[in-house]
């Protein structure tokens, strides 16, 4: 990346969160909250038992959560996927999650788990038209509030899933898979809590 888009992209963060004017982090995951975040994330899929691959997945990762006690937030979770290995695979998947952050930290530590159901609109192995299946999730990160509502979370997560292949003929296989992956993004606190 330039050095111009470098710029021009950190000055569109500095506006998003509104540095210039600060909400504190006391409002921040209060009660009567909402939390919406897009996160983007590099992960390695471990190798299975049976087969010994690995692939690289990136995918961007929309959430929303509302605070219905302090710290604690409940809502959906969004994942668009894209993987390159023998054959590119688009994946799409939401379900809900849950998340708990420490409000008394400027870091904002937060611990969250989601459970997604998945479909795949192309296998990893030509031939094979489609996948579906679902993925359990769980993570730790910080999340600290920057200027005006805006954070700039950060998450290590642990992802299993299960996918289904339907090769046609009423042949279809499952495999389980295990992901480590580090997601960074930018979010927004809205609402003054109570």
């Amino acid at each position: 990346m330039n050095s111009s888009r470098l710029r021009t992209v950190f000055m569109l963060a500095v506006m998003a969160t509104g540095a210039t004017r600060v909400w504190g982090a006391q409002h921040a995951a209060a009660r009567r909250t909402w939390y919406a975040a897009g996160m983007a994330s590099a992960g390695y899929q471990l190798p299975s038992a049976g087969e010994g691959e690995d692939l690289f997945r990136l995918n961007l990762a929309p959430r929303v959560l509302y605070f219905p006690l302090d710290g604690l937030g409940v809502g959906a979770d969004a994942d668009f996927e894209y993987v390159s290995h023998y054959t590119t695979l688009g994946s799409i998947g939401i379900g809900p999650r849950a998340a708990y952050y420490l409000r008394r930290s400027a870091w904002m530590p937060f611990a969250g788990a989601s459970f997604l159901y998945l479909h795949n609109g192309e296998g990893l192995f030509p031939g094979v038209g489609t996948e579906a299946g679902w993925q359990l999730s769980a993570g730790i990160g910080v999340s600290p509030v920057v200027g005006s509502h805006g954070t700039l979370p950060v998450e290590l997560s642990f992802a299993t899933r299960s996918l289904t292949s339907d090769y046609g003929g009423g042949e279809t296989e499952t495999n389980r898979t295990s992901t480590i992956g580090l997601e960074v993004g930018l979010g927004f606190f809205l609402g003054e809590g109570k």
